[in-house]
């Protein structure tokens, strides 16, 4: 008499395919986690005149505005990334032994983007530096975003009647600006989707109308002034996991910090009578007396002030206010 077990053949656990899919998740999606709502990341490849791979090369980049400096070298495929970075203006060094060192001054990082900057080191003594010139392309093959930044000088140099940073967002392919707000319109919206399907975060919170969903800013409940906006990133499509939250698009805005300089600004925006047209109906009867323009007087000051504080005698730190 032969005993048998009823255990027979056993199927794969669906645990296992879960746990693959899971796995191939985090190895894909590394470089859309290695920036945030309120930091940038900088990746590239580093190779030799040949088009080879250098592994080990010591990648270091030091901010202009504060001189923090973080580090990282490359993998053995010559790859490099340095996430949460802040945004801001970076010089670049690459240094390996038996190559001549690289070095890119004013690298910008954008803000809840992950910018890509190869290097081909020329063969030589490492004591010998190369400066290379040329801005950093702007495509970012790490993700599908479609994004839109406005950095500190574009966002100084943008007209912008009342001081509302929702105009800011209005430069956005798809972007449609309304009067009213509310009731689906919300001041802004993309690409024919509803106003109040827009997500808004402010230094990476949310910063959303709790009534209406719609922009938190404007006359009424302004949180943050232009002249104290860093930078202004718009996506429209295709989010990030930090991301997505509403089915319109996501405006973050990131507010300024100090750096190891003083630094200010004062702005003075002002409209009348005198800088207006008339309506088109004014002179539309040629009988009628041409009617005097409506009053108009609008002043609308800003100021900000930042730079460095002493700690403890020795130490600075910065601050912006």
């Amino acid at each position: 008499m032969v005993m048998r077990h009823g255990c027979g053949t056993r199927k794969p656990s669906g645990l296992r395919p879960a746990m693959l899919f899971t796995l191939a998740f985090l190895l894909l999606g590394t470089g859309a986690w290695a920036q945030s709502l309120t930091t940038g990341a900088l990746s590239g490849v580093i190779t030799d005149p040949s088009g080879a791979a250098i592994p080990g090369a010591k990648v270091t980049l030091t901010s202009a505005a504060t001189g923090s400096v973080q580090a990282t070298e490359t993998q053995i495929n010559g790859s490099y990334l340095v996430p949460l970075m802040k945004p801001g203006n970076y010089t670049v060094t690459v240094e390996k032994a038996g190559f001549q060192t690289a070095k890119q001054a004013a690298v910008a990082v954008a803000v809840s983007t992950t910018g890509t900057l190869n290097f081909k080191l020329a063969v030589g003594a490492s004591s010998q530096t190369v400066e290379v010139t040329g801005e950093a392309p702007l495509i970012q093959p790490q993700n599908a975003n479609t994004s839109t930044t406005l950095d500190e000088k574009a966002i100084a140099n943008l007209p912008n009647p009342g001081g509302d940073i929702t105009m800011l967002a209005q430069i956005s392919p798809g972007a449609v600006m309304h009067v009213q707000g509310g009731g689906g319109t919300a001041g802004l919206s993309f690409n024919g989707v509803q106003g109040n399907a827009v997500e808004y975060t402010q230094d990476g919170m949310d910063d959303n109308d709790p009534f209406n969903n719609d922009n938190n800013s404007g006359p009424s409940n302004m949180l943050l002034g232009q002249n104290s906006v860093a930078e202004v990133t718009v996506n429209t499509n295709a989010y990030s996991v930090d991301q997505g939250r509403m089915a319109a698009g996501q405006v973050n805005y990131t507010s300024k910090s100090g750096s190891n300089g003083f630094h200010g600004d004062l702005s003075w925006q002002w409209n009348g009578r005198a800088l207006n047209a008339h309506d088109f109906f004014d002179g539309a009867n040629p009988a009628a007396p041409v009617l005097q323009k409506p009053f108009d007087n609008v002043n609308n000051w800003t100021a900000s002030v930042g730079g460095p504080i002493v700690k403890n005698g020795s130490e600075q730190e910065s601050v912006n206010d």
